[in-house]
C-alpha cells in the first residue's frame, strides 16, 4: 500500500466513525479527489496529520472535516475525555459555555449530552456568553470543571476548547496529559453516547449584577466611550453593565456589534493587531469620547485607546497593565479598603506592575505565560498578561475579563478626568516615581507549529552574543527552569538595562518576542524616554535580521 492509499484509508476510517453529515461529505468529497488529484492528496494530509493534540489550552484548531481539525468528531472524544476525567476524580458538576464562532454552538450541545450520557450534571449557559461569565459561573456555582468553546482572538477559520478545574483556573500538567491520555483511548466518535439531558441555566445578568456591586459608585459617570465587540460576544454584556451603573453615553460600532463568525470587517479579530481598531477609532473620534475600549470576540480581552494632542493613543497591554495594577490600589484608598494581598504577572510582561505592587507593600509573582498560571497565584488582587489580558476580581473570575477591566478602565479614566488630568499624565507620573518602562512585542508567523519549533531551535543552536551594539549579558533557556519556574520553551536574553523574552506562542503558528527596556526614575524624563526609545529601535532592528536569518 502506497503513503498515498495509506492516506486515503485513514480518511475513510475516520469517515466511517463520523456523525456529522456535512462532514462526512466534505470528506467524501476529498477523498474521491484525492484518488486523482494531487492537491487534494495534499489537503487530506493536512487533515490527518495526526490526532487533535489536548494540550493546557485544551484544544485550537481550524474546524474542518478530519481528525486534525475541530469538527463534532474530535470535540465528541474530547468530550468523552473530559468527563471522564471528572468521573476519575469523582468529580460530578460541569458547566458548559460557548462563543459565537462557526461550529460552537454544536460542540458546546454535543459536549452537554455527552457529559451527561456518561452520569454528570451539566449545565449549559446562555448561546452565546463571553468567557469571563464562565469563568464566573464556575465559581459561584462551585462546581467541578467547565468547558467554553472558543478559540478567543484566533482567525476566523479556529475553533477551541478551552477546560477548567474546580480551582476556577484553567487547567494545568499534569491535568492536560491525563485527558489527552483518555481522549485517545476514547470510542469512536458515533459510538460515543449524545443522548444525556442537561439543564440550561442563564448567568449573564448575575456576572453583571456581581461586577456592577464591585464598581464605585460615587465617580461621575460623564463619560463618553467608544466600544467595539469586534464581531464577538461582548457588547450585550458590556452594555448591560455600563447601563446599569449609569455609564450611558456609549457608542458603538455598529457593523461590529453583533456577532460574526467571519469577522467580515477586520482581518484578525485581536484588537492587538493592526488596524483591528480602526472602526472604532473613527467612531471615537466622530463622538469626541474619554476612551475607547475594544473586546476580542470572547470578551477576555480588553484594549483601551486615549485621547492625546497628537491623536488617538493605543495603550499597549503593559501600559494598560500598569494603569490598572495602580488603579486597583488606588480604588480601594478611596474605598478605605485595606491594601493587602499578592499582584502578578506573566514572566513576558513589563516590570512596572512589580515596581508599583512592592511599593505597597503587596507581594508579586512572575509566572509562565498563561492565564491558567496567573490566576493561581494566592491572594491575587490584581493579575495580567501584556497580551492585554487583566484579572481585576480575580476572587470570583480566575480568568482574564475583559468586561471587569473594561469597567475599571472607563472608571479610571472618570477618576483622572475629575483630577484634571488623563491616562498619559498618569503614566508619565508613575514613571517618574518608579523609572521609565518601555516594551514592545515583535511576531514572526509562520506556516505551522513545526516550523516556529524548528525556528526557536536554530536560534538556541545559535544565540548570538550581541544584539546590534548592546553586548548581552546573560542568556537563559527556559528550558532548564528560570526565576524558580517550570520548565518551558523559550530563551531570555539579559542586558544591562532590559531583557528580551522568544518563546512561541502557546495557541498559534506564532514566535513572539518581547522586549523590556527601562531606566532608574529620574527629573530628565523627556531624555530619559527618548533614549529608550532609540534603545527599542535599535533593538527591534537586530531581533528582525535575526529572526530572518
Amino acid at each position: 500500500m502506497t503513503l498515498d492509499e495509506q492516506l486515503i484509508k485513514t480518511a475513510q476510517d475516520w469517515v466511517a466513525q463520523d456523525f456529522d453529515e456535512a462532514n462526512i461529505a466534505e470528506l467524501t468529497e476529498l477523498i474521491t479527489a484525492a484518488k486523482s488529484n494531487p492537491s487534494a492528496v495534499a489537503e487530506l494530509a493536512t487533515r490527518f496529520s495526526g490526532p487533535l493534540k489536548f494540550g493546557t489550552a485544551g484544544l485550537r484548531a481550524k474546524t474542518g472535516a478530519g481528525e486534525s481539525q475541530m469538527n463534532r468528531a474530535s470535540v465528541a472524544k474530547a468530550a468523552f475525555g473530559v468527563a471522564t476525567w471528572m468521573q476519575s476524580q469523582q468529580y460530578r458538576t460541569l458547566v458548559v459555555g460557548n462563543d459565537a464562532r462557526t461550529g460552537s454552538n454544536a460542540y458546546a450541545t454535543d459536549t452537554c449530552n455527552i457529559a451527561a450520557a456518561l452520569g454528570l450534571t451539566v449545565i449549559r449557559l446562555e448561546n452565546p456568553l463571553p468567557t469571563p461569565v464562565l469563568a464566573y459561573a464556575l465559581t459561584k456555582l462551585k462546581a467541578d470543571a467547565a468547558i467554553m468553546v472558543t478559540a478567543s482572538h484566533n482567525p476566523a477559520s479556529d475553533n477551541g476548547y478551552k477546560v477548567y478545574d474546580k480551582t476556577g483556573s484553567q487547567i494545568i500538567s499534569p491535568t492536560d496529559e491525563e485527558i489527552a491520555e483518555l481522549i485517545s483511548t476514547a470510542p469512536k466518535a458515533n459510538q460515543i453516547d449524545r443522548s444525556g439531558a442537561y439543564q440550561d441555566l442563564t448567568m449573564i445578568d448575575e456576572y453583571v449584577d456581581f461586577v456592577a456591586s464591585k464598581a464605585l459608585y460615587d465617580l461621575s459617570k460623564d463619560v463618553k466611550i467608544a466600544y467595539t465587540a469586534l464581531h464577538g460576544v461582548g457588547s450585550v454584556t458590556f452594555n448591560k453593565l455600563m447601563k446599569k451603573l449609569g455609564y450611558l453615553k456609549i457608542f458603538e460600532v455598529d457593523k461590529q456589534q453583533l456577532p460574526a463568525p467571519n469577522f467580515p470587517t477586520v482581518k484578525f479579530p485581536n484588537p492587538e493587531e493592526d488596524g483591528a481598531m480602526e472602526l472604532v477609532l473613527e467612531v471615537a473620534s466622530a463622538n469626541q469620547v474619554d476612551v475607547v475600549i475594544a473586546n476580542d470576540p470572547d470578551a477576555d480581552r480588553t484594549a483601551v485607546a486615549v485621547p492625546t494632542k497628537s491623536g488617538w493613543r493605543v495603550l499597549t497591554g503593559d501600559e494598560l497593565g500598569t494603569l490598572l495594577a495602580w488603579w486597583c490600589i488606588k480604588r480601594r484608598e478611596l474605598n478605605g479598603e485595606a491594601i493587602a494581598g499578592a499582584m502578578a504577572a506573566s514572566i513576558v510582561s513589563g516590570s512596572m506592575c512589580k515596581r508599583i505592587a512592592e511599593a505597597h507593600g503587596l507581594e508579586f509573582f512572575y509566572t509562565l505565560t498563561g492565564f491558567k498560571y496567573v490566576s493561581r497565584v494566592p491572594e491575587l488582587i490584581f493579575g495580567y498578561e501584556e497580551a492585554i489580558g487583566y484579572a481585576v476580581l480575580p476572587a470570583q473570575v480566575k480568568d482574564k475579563d475583559g468586561i471587569s477591566a473594561a469597567l475599571f478602565a472607563v472608571e479610571l479614566i472618570s477618576y483622572l478626568k475629575s483630577q484634571n488630568s488623563s491616562a498619559v499624565e498618569q503614566l508619565e507620573s508613575l514613571y517618574s516615581e518608579f523609572g521609565t518602562v518601555l516594551t514592545k512585542q515583535i511576531t514572526l508567523r509562520l506556516d505551522s507549529i513545526e516550523a516556529v519549533t524548528n525556528k526557536l531551535n536554530g536560534l538556541v543552536a545559535n544565540l548570538p552574543s550581541r544584539l546590534g551594539t548592546i553586548a548581552l549579558q546573560q542568556i537563559e533557556n527556559f528550558a532548564d527552569g528560570i526565576d524558580s519556574l517550570p520548565k518551558s520553551n523559550g530563551i531570555k536574553l539579559n542586558f544591562n538595562n532590559g531583557r528580551v523574552i522568544i518563546r512561541p506562542s502557546g495557541t498559534e503558528p506564532k514566535l513572539k518576542c518581547y522586549i523590556e527596556v527601562f531606566g532608574p526614575p529620574t527629573k530628565q524624563l523627556a531624555t530619559q524616554q527618548g533614549e529608550l526609545q532609540d534603545l527599542l529601535v535599535e533593538l527591534t532592528a537586530s531581533l528582525t535580521e535575526l529572526f530572518a536569518t
